[in-house]
C-alpha cells in the first residue's frame, strides 16, 4: 500500500458508500424540515477554506506515503486542522439557528412521573422476589424427559404380533 493505485480499490467503495449515506441523510433532514428557505450568507467563505484544508490533509498523506520528512506532513495536518477549526467557528456565526421553546413541567407532569417511578419500583421489587411469576414469559420450554405411556407402546407393538405367529 505504498502507491495511490494500491488504495483505489478501497477508496472507491468507501467514497460511494459515504456519498449515498450523505444523500440519504440530507433527504431525510429535508423531509423533517431541517433546511433553510433562504440562501446561507456564508457561501464560498466557508466552502473554499474547507476544500483547501482537505487538499492539505491529502497532500500531507501523500507526502507520508512517499517517505518525505514527517515534519512537512505534520505541519500540513496542523495547518488544515487550524483552518477547519477557524472556518467552522467563524462560519457558525453567520448561520441562523432555530431555537425551540423549552417545555415547562406542570404539576400533573411531576405527579405522573412520580407515579410511573413508583410503579416501576414496585414491579422491580415483585419481580426480583419472585412474587410475580405471571409477568415473566420465556418462549423456550423447560427441558424435560418425554412422558412414556405403556399403553401406547403396547398398542403400537400389537400390530406386529401376527408376524411372529404365522408359519412361513
Amino acid at each position: 500500500m505504498k502507491r495511490i493505485a494500491d488504495w483505489l480499490p478501497l477508496l472507491g467503495p468507501l467514497l460511494i458508500t459515504s456519498l449515498e449515506n450523505a444523500f440519504s441523510l440530507s433527504e431525510s433532514m429535508t423531509a423533517r424540515g431541517y433546511h433553510s428557505r433562504t440562501k446561507s450568507p456564508s457561501g464560498l467563505g466557508v466552502t473554499f477554506p474547507i476544500i483547501i484544508a482537505t487538499f492539505f490533509i491529502f497532500s500531507g498523506w501523500i507526502l507520508r506515503l512517499y517517505d518525505y520528512p514527517s515534519g512537512i506532513s505534520i505541519s500540513l495536518y496542523l495547518i488544515s486542522a487550524l483552518t477547519i477549526a477557524v472556518t467552522i467557528f467563524l462560519g457558525n456565526r453567520k448561520i441562523k439557528i432555530t431555537h425551540y421553546h423549552k417545555e415547562d413541567w406542570r404539576m400533573t407532569d411531576i405527579i405522573l412521573s412520580a407515579v410511573l417511578v413508583g410503579i416501576s419500583f414496585i414491579w422491580f421489587l415483585l419481580q426480583t422476589t419472585g412474587s410475580l411469576p405471571s409477568v415473566s414469559y420465556s418462549p423456550y420450554p423447560a427441558l424435560s424427559l418425554p412422558v412414556i405411556q405403556l399403553s401406547g407402546i403396547m398398542l403400537s407393538t400389537a400390530v406386529i404380533l401376527p408376524v411372529f405367529f404365522t408359519d412361513k
